[in-house]
């Protein structure tokens, strides 16, 4: 059973990023090479998930495509000294977040080709399919899901473009892949800089010494894939934005249940055309002020509209940081408040926030140090000059911040 690290992605999210009509150009910068890759694979389990591998523990790159025959990404396959097993699959287009998928354990792999030079094709989450062809597999994705044809898989013509996609982030923001950046390459640069510096380009860029390897054995770390809403939004009505953090953070636990849990039948961002809209609509309904919003409105809101979508839900209110790890691990992202003005705290710490909603994606854990460290979504920040800040994964200190924090767990079934 594979214990799902990094993402897990529905079908149809899927399709959007794999029948994207992208145009292809054949100069480096359009294009991550595998020696580029691995080096942002280094910085990513460093920066991520606070563990180490040596260049031998890769026993496997494998190419793969999307259903247009265009190299999307490159297939890891690692193991490690204590025989753990893990997969990475970075992009090799530029216009998406480098890390696609990751996970413990591995990939499933599903063979349905009958020559022996078939192609590796990326399906998302945590499938990988062998076919003879693009249109072999086209065939089985159609089979599988008669509601599109070959064509609208091949033109992207299921889902409208997201045309919000943050312009910025930052080497821990873990974006959706499944929109397009403009400012990806820059991503890419940012860590294969040192490459550029580099007169063997083959050099072990994994590789490090003995002592610096950290065990994993003492450490546990998890996050997320969930989707980024921004409270900072341009479709968020301007007078709300400032304390639209609340609505956000629901409108992203939605969509989260919607696309990467199944529940497909919660409305989520194409039904109200936007992520702007979504948030405005939360934060119409569900008790939005410019005061915030409370932790019984979050809840409602969240349980209120997976039930319009036929399901049931349920919430409950706490602060643990084991129940919060436990959370994670069964892949259900919390709201997470930070509420200095109305909770018992001690006024003269220096809170990660005096007053905000977050998205619980992820935590750090050191058994020996007992370090915890809680993963979330900042939904978004605006410069003095009215510059959006895109919103990105970052670390809390659990204990420090924990005499402010509410939690808010979900469950959807």
């Amino acid at each position: 059973m594979i214990k799902r690290i990094v993402i897990s992605i529905s079908f149809l999210l899927l399709l959007v990023l794999l029948s994207a009509n992208v145009s292809m150009a054949n100069e480096n910068e359009d294009f991550a090479t595998p020696n580029e890759s691995k080096h942002y694979l280094k910085k990513y389990l460093k920066d991520n998930l606070e563990i180490k591998f040596k260049e031998k523990d890769i026993y496997q790159i494998e190419n793969l495509y999307n259903v247009n025959d265009e190299l999307l990404g490159y297939h890891y396959k690692l193991k490690n000294k204590n025989n753990e097993e893990y997969f990475f699959i970075l992009s090799a287009q530029k216009i998406y977040s480098p890390v696609l998928a990751a996970g413990e354990g591995k990939i499933e792999e599903i063979d349905i080709s009958k020559d022996i030079k078939s192609k590796k094709y990326f399906m998302g989450g945590f499938t990988v399919i062998t076919a003879d062809s693009s249109t072999n597999l086209l065939n089985h994705l159609t089979d599988l899901n008669p509601k599109y044809s070959k064509d609208e898989i091949r033109q992207g013509l299921i889902v409208e473009e997201n045309i919000d996609a943050p312009k910025q982030w930052q080497e821990t923001t873990n974006m959706d892949f499944s929109e397009k950046n403009d400012s990806s390459q820059e991503v890419f640069s940012e860590y294969t800089e040192e490459l550029d510096n580099t007169v063997n380009e083959q050099e072990n860029l994994i590789d490090s010494p003995e002592d610096e390897t950290i065990s994993i054995a003492s450490t546990s770390s998890r996050i997320i894939n969930a989707p980024f809403f921004n409270q900072f939004d341009t479709k968020v009505i301007a007078s709300r934005r400032g304390s639209s953090c609340g609505p956000a953070t629901q409108a992203a636990i939605l969509e989260y249940w919607k696309l990467y849990k199944g529940k497909s039948s919660i409305r989520g961002t194409t039904q109200f055309g936007s992520k702007g809209a979504y948030i405005n609509y939360m934060y119409d309904n569900y008790g939005g002020s410019y005061l915030g919003m409370s932790i019984s409105n979050v809840g409602t809101g969240v349980v209120s509209q997976a039930q319009k979508g036929g399901y049931q839900a349920t919430r409950t209110t706490f602060n643990n940081f084991t129940s919060y790890m436990t959370e994670v691990k069964n892949y259900r992202p919390m709201a997470v408040k930070f509420d200095k003005k109305f909770v018992w705290n001690e006024p003269n710490r220096n809170y990660a926030y005096d007053y905000h909603w977050t998205v619980g994606v992820g935590y750090y854990y050191d058994s020996v140090t007992l370090q915890k460290t809680l993963k979330v979504h900042t939904n978004g920040g605006r410069y003095s000059d009215g510059t959006i800040i895109a919103s990105k994964v970052v670390s809390i200190d659990y204990p420090y911040n924990s005499p402010i924090i509410s939690m808010i767990k979900f469950n959807v079934f």
